[in-house]
């Protein structure tokens, strides 16, 4: 491979401008392994990309976890908070529910039934309608609660 160099210097707006062009002439082996070596330093930088816009990405993510994990540190005790304001409400509310229960099971005849399945439906038909009327879903905690002691209410 042959190697040539020209200089070239001059001034521009006060500045000096030093123009280097080289000029490598080579046979055509010479060439294809020049080319091979180009490719691998284009394919290596394009990895590096995708690797250095993944870790990106991921810091991102984290950071959105940092946030998501502070916000919940700041609810978690303010939804505690608000529950013990409330027990005594949810505690009234629960007998009122399981006075209705035991009305409405005594209503449906719920101690008769023997097959466990008609059971269940028949206990969500009693619960269903009393939680709605408070305002309150199957999920609810107190739903939860009654639905565990539904055969002793």
């Amino acid at each position: 491979m042959e190697k040539k160099t020209k200089l070239n210097v001059r001034a521009e707006e006060g500045k000096v401008v030093v123009m280097q062009e080289i000029t490598r002439i080579m046979t055509q082996e010479e060439s294809l392994k020049e080319m091979q070596g180009l490719q691998a330093e284009i394919k290596k930088a394009e990895n590096d990309k995708i690797q250095i816009t993944q870790l990106i990405e991921q810091k991102k993510f984290e950071k959105d976890l940092e946030k998501i994990e502070e916000s919940l540190g700041e609810l978690k005790p303010f939804l505690q908070e608000w529950e013990e304001v409330n027990k005594p409400l949810y505690e009234d509310l629960k007998k009122h529910l399981e006075r209705d229960v035991r009305k409405e099971k005594l209503k449906h005849g719920y101690d008769r039934v023997k097959d466990t399945n008609q059971k269940i439906v028949l206990q969500n038909q009693i619960l269903g309608p009393l939680l709605e009327e408070k305002g309150l879903s199957m999920q609810h905690p107190i739903a939860h609660e009654i639905k565990k002691t539904f055969d002793q209410i």
